[in-house]
């Protein structure tokens, strides 16, 4: 802290140092959280497990919801690649691995009508992991947060 008739010099010095500790816990809160191994309570090779091992835990909050959710949904038709499905806004047309509904519009994330389709195809669930988005993808976080600042954090952390 500085005082009130300090020279602005030393008020900008002062308040770089107080930016820079603030990056610096930044780098170290986002570099434990990265660091922790999330537990899984779901048996291995089920998707629910292989979207918790790809994503991060806040988009595999949504994807675990809308799997959950997939066995409320109401199947109209199937016409072999595709299935019209009855929702809240009326009929979609739904793809393995495409949707109309909003919650697929705006989160690029795999919905219950896409869960319900694949099923019904018997298609594998954790397949639609290739239609995900990069930005909701651990490894694409990573690499997006790790830079050449935060290089000497990751190395102290991991010694």
């Amino acid at each position: 802290m500085c005082s009130k008739h300090a020279s602005l010099s030393t008020f900008f010095d002062k308040f770089f140092r107080v930016l820079s500790c603030l990056r610096n816990e930044r780098n170290h809160s986002t570099l434990m959280a990265l660091a922790k191994k999330q537990v899984s309570i779901y048996s291995p090779g089920f998707p629910e497990e292989k979207f918790m091992d790809v994503l991060t835990l806040y988009a595999n909050g949504f994807v675990q919801k809308q799997l959950s959710l997939r066995s409320n949904v109401t199947m109209v038709s199937d016409n072999g690649t595709s299935c019209t499905i009855l929702s809240s806004n009326g009929h979609l047309n739904v793809t393995t691995y495409d949707c109309q509904c909003v919650f697929w519009k705006s989160m690029h994330l795999p919905c219950r009508h896409i869960f319900l389709v694949r099923e019904h195809l018997n298609v594998s669930l954790s397949m639609a992991l290739t239609a995900l988005p990069q930005d909701g993808q651990k490894n694409s976080c990573v690499a997006d947060f790790v830079t050449r600042k935060t290089l000497p954090y990751l190395r102290r952390l991991l010694k």
